[in-house]
């Protein structure tokens, strides 16, 4: 079951940890989205690195996401991409 980040983050042995937004941060992984976003579209590359770029583009977001909206940092991929799919409030 899909879990939001309030509920990941309470439980313990979390890989996330509380730190304040930082716009600066958050404007970095947004523009590494866009970039990945743009390589997933190019169709010279394997479908293989076309969907690598595609999911480091979400991963990206949702980095953002947790950052922005929560004041957390994910050190792991799955946890940070889990909750947004959870729900839009995450």
């Amino acid at each position: 079951m899909l879990q939001s980040f309030k509920q990941l983050s309470a439980e313990p042995g979390t890989p996330l940890r509380q730190q304040p937004p930082n716009g600066r941060d958050v404007l970095a992984w947004l523009q590494q989205a866009q970039l990945k976003l743009q390589d997933a579209g190019i169709a010279q590359v394997s479908v293989t690195t076309r969907l690598d770029a595609a999911y480091d583009a979400v991963l990206f977001c949702c980095l953002a996401v947790a950052c922005a909206l929560r004041g957390l940092r994910c050190s792991r991929h799955t946890l940070a991409i889990a909750p947004p799919a959870a729900s839009p409030g995450c």
